[in-house]
């Protein structure tokens, strides 16, 4: 009749986005790596030109190793003279860690000598606020005897001038003579 919708085909992405996918599926789809732009190949080729540094004895040097070494000092190197600074390197590192050796010791002795200080002042300071702490509960007491005297002293008053009062409402004969 005239109120009948037309049905559109559904394409090949809107049934893709209709279906239930797994859970815990990742689908990677095919696509070049990014690029790191941030060291560009510029740099690396300046990095590749600079020269290596490598040791003077070849033990760390492969069959495999394919990079020309720059300059044959193992040939060139006396095996004396090596053994003398072998030597003199050691015995200076030898003093070297005796003195660190020396500096941690009295640096030990030290520390051991501060922290025993400290104790004793802080052991100073804590048998002092036990004394202060007696003087406040010693100045506490004090002040509530002195509190209580006062109410008794206030009481005292009121009752002797009740008493006058009264005496005075006495005739002659039978008044208290207060003096």
């Amino acid at each position: 009749m005239g109120n009948e919708q037309s049905v559109k085909p559904q394409s090949s992405s809107d049934i893709e986005k209709n279906e239930p996918k797994p859970v815990g599926i990742v689908v990677v789809g095919s696509g070049q790596a990014p690029q790191n732009d941030r060291f560009p190949d510029t740099y690396i080729s300046r990095l590749n030109t600079c020269p290596s540094f490598e040791p003077i004895t070849g033990l760390n040097s492969t069959p495999s190793d394919t990079k020309p070494r720059s300059g044959d000092l193992v040939s060139d190197l006396d095996w004396k003279s090596a053994s003398k600074a072998s030597a003199r390197l050691q015995d200076h590192l030898k003093s070297c860690a005796e003195t660190v050796a020396s500096d941690q010791n009295s640096l030990t002795t030290r520390i051991r000598l501060l922290d025993q200080q400290s104790n004793q002042v802080l052991l100073k300071y804590s048998e002092r606020q036990r004394s202060f702490a007696k003087y406040a509960e010693h100045t506490r007491k004090i002040e509530d005897v002195s509190a209580s005297l006062k109410r008794i002293r206030m009481k005292l008053d009121v009752s002797f001038s009740m008493f006058e009062e009264l005496n005075n409402c006495l005739p002659e004969e039978e008044r208290i003579n207060i003096q």
